[in-house]
């Protein structure tokens, strides 16, 4: 049972439980401490320091605010260049104690056998050179023939000193080329394009090599392992500021050519033609690159539309199939512009095929996009490719040629009047046809034109349907020239085709010599009394007319009498529909007992 709060036992375990807490706090201040090993915590939780530790050696207490303790720079002065690791381990080493004690007893410097080409390489990163050693090494230095590297600590020595030493032997010069965390004079030199600059660092270090035929390396490997702060050689910044001279004369010396690829490809996808024609004036075997994602440099530039960069690189041997897969993919996306640049770079696209053996303007066809067909047309482009595209996209692929297909029904839709010039010569082949739709499609005046060509040579229709199109009465115009011709026909659907009164005038001079049709549906048209008075004279001569639907339109009073004269001459009408029109109550009370005494018994809506 605990102890009541009010006893003295309940007190001390208070007391003892704050002492816990106390000592726990000061250890965790102890471990953010500069120099936690100099001090300790007692048993009351205070922070003391060790015995024999001097207050002016020690870490002096906790931090103000606690958290993680500064660490210290591994190097004598910031960059804002990253230093290698193995250089910063070396470097740390060289600054601990263990560093400090070990640097008094560093072997001494071995003037006699670097000045008779005993050693072929050195490595002085962990002394501390004074102007004594300094001008003992330069003397020594200037006497050697073999001596291959050098590694020193260019960071502890003086302007002067470094100045003075680099003057004494190549190889000095070549790791100070490399090795100095600042702004390092080569790739500066290649990005100001200071070519005697740049020539005099190469050719020191590869004349020296040159003259004691060493087997080690032909070429300077500064060349590509000197790079700015940002991590670019020489020859990337030689290119990147449109240095030539620079570029070709460092390629020359070995420089690395994957340096000048990667900013080839993307000058080529910018657009930035000035920079194409250095870096393939300096190296023609760009052409050929191609970036991670497998794309050569005359791809980038015709997906991006730059047409003087890709007439320049095809002008120097660029592949043209690289620039084909594109066009192709272009004219199927029905992107005009791309292709238009395309084929004025490379005219013999037009003809170049996918991998299916598709050409570009059957694709364009296939995919409905006129505007690329008609380019491409006009460019050369195969007829037949647009008409076998054109009923693919239609009918599918499978089914090409139609006319060969032997097909008794065709149902159209979203068909232009672009696509009826390429499908109604076809059409009039198709001698087997017995139902022919183009259902809610855009086609107009010029689409029936193209059409009207067609259908006197399709003896076999019986229906024909352009119900929703947009033909209106000059298109009705084009269509009753050709139905006198069309015998065989039974049912004629001009249903929601914009047809007024002109159209019904139309259509009343050929309906007369249609002995043979039997349904007649014109609703949701536009024509009035006029119209309809027109088609009454055409209608006692079509005796095998059945059904008749006029709902929807513009039919007045007077419509409906002229419509009641000629009811007694139609014997076959059976069905009639008047729905939807402007006829009054008495007009239709007359016109139902005129349909009574002419003795129908079929259907009337009125």
């Amino acid at each position: 049972m605990p102890a009541h709060r009010n006893t003295q036992r309940y007190k001390k375990q208070r007391k003892e439980q704050q002492r816990k807490r106390k000592v726990a706090h000061a250890r965790r201040k102890l471990r953010n401490m500069r120099n936690p090993k100099h001090h300790y915590v007692t048993r009351d939780g205070d922070i003391k320091e060790r015995r024999g530790r001097a207050k002016k050696r020690g870490g002096g207490g906790p931090r103000k605010g606690g958290g993680t303790p500064r660490k210290p720079s591994p190097t004598a002065r910031p960059t804002a260049r990253p230093i290698p690791q193995h250089l910063v381990q070396r470097y740390r080493k060289k600054r601990s104690c263990a560093g400090c004690i070990g640097r008094l007893f560093l072997k001494n410097i071995p003037y006699d056998d670097i000045e008779g080409n005993k050693i072929a390489e050195l490595d002085l990163f962990e002394y501390n050179l004074a102007w004594r050693h300094v001008g003992k090494l330069s003397a020594a230095l200037s006497k050697n023939t073999t001596l291959q590297r050098v590694e020193l600590d260019w960071l502890s020595l003086t302007s002067t000193q470094i100045s003075h030493l680099k003057s004494k032997h190549p190889t000095v010069l070549e790791n100070s080329f490399v090795h100095t965390y600042g702004e390092r004079p080569f790739p500066k030199a290649c990005a100001e394009g200071r070519l005697e600059d740049v020539k005099k660092m190469v050719e020191i270090v590869m004349s020296y090599f040159d003259d004691n035929d060493l087997k080690v390396r032909k070429t300077w490997s500064g060349i590509n392992e000197s790079k700015s702060k940002e991590g670019k050689t020489g020859v990337y910044l030689a290119a990147f500021h449109g240095h030539a001279d620079v570029v070709k004369y460092l390629l020359g010396k070995g420089a690395n050519e994957q340096d000048i690829m990667e900013l080839f490809i993307t000058a080529c996808a910018k657009g930035k033609l000035k920079d194409v024609q250095l870096m393939v004036e300096c190296l023609p075997t760009l052409v050929e690159s191609k970036s991670k994602e497998g794309k050569t440099g005359v791809y980038l530039a015709a997906f991006h539309g730059h047409a003087d960069v890709v007439k320049y690189l095809l002008g120097k041997g660029a592949n043209e199939q690289d620039i084909m897969e594109l066009f192709i993919t272009a004219c199927a996306k029905g992107k005009l512009k791309d292709v238009q640049l395309m084929v004025e770079c490379l005219p013999t696209l037009v003809e170049s095929k996918s991998k299916e053996g598709k050409t570009g303007v059957y694709l364009a066809a296939f995919h409905g996009h006129a505007d690329v067909v008609k380019y491409l047309l006009g460019k050369g482009a195969n007829d037949q490719d647009v008409v076998e595209g054109t009923w693919a996209r239609f009918l599918g692929e499978e089914n090409v040629p139609i006319w060969n297909w032997g097909a008794a029904r065709l149902i159209f839709k979203g068909i232009t009047d672009y696509d009826c010039n390429f499908l109604a010569p076809d059409l009039s082949k198709m001698k087997a046809l017995k139902f022919l739709a183009f259902r809610y499609a855009q086609i107009g005046e010029a689409g029936v034109a193209h059409l009207s060509k067609a259908l006197p040579e399709m003896k076999g229709l019986n229906e024909l349907c352009l119900q929703g199109s947009n033909i209106g009465d000059a298109g009705l115009e084009h269509l009753s020239k050709a139905l006198p011709e069309m015998q065989a026909l039974k049912g004629l659907v001009l249903h929601n085709s914009k047809i007024g009164d002109a159209g019904m005038e139309h259509l009343s001079n050929a309906l007369p010599e249609m002995k043979g049709l039997q349904t007649l549906y014109l609703g949701f048209n536009k024509f009035g009394d006029a119209g309809l008075e027109h088609l009454s004279n055409a209608l006692p001569e079509m005796q095998a007319l059945e059904v008749l639907t006029l709902i929807n339109n513009q039919i007045g009073d007077a419509g409906v009498a002229h419509l009641s004269k000629a009811l007694p001459e139609m014997k076959g009408l059976v069905q009639l529909y008047l729905e939807g029109n402007n006829i009054g109550d008495v007009a239709k009370s007359k016109f139902k007992e005129e349909w009574k005494k002419a003795g129908r018994l079929g259907e009337l809506r009125i």
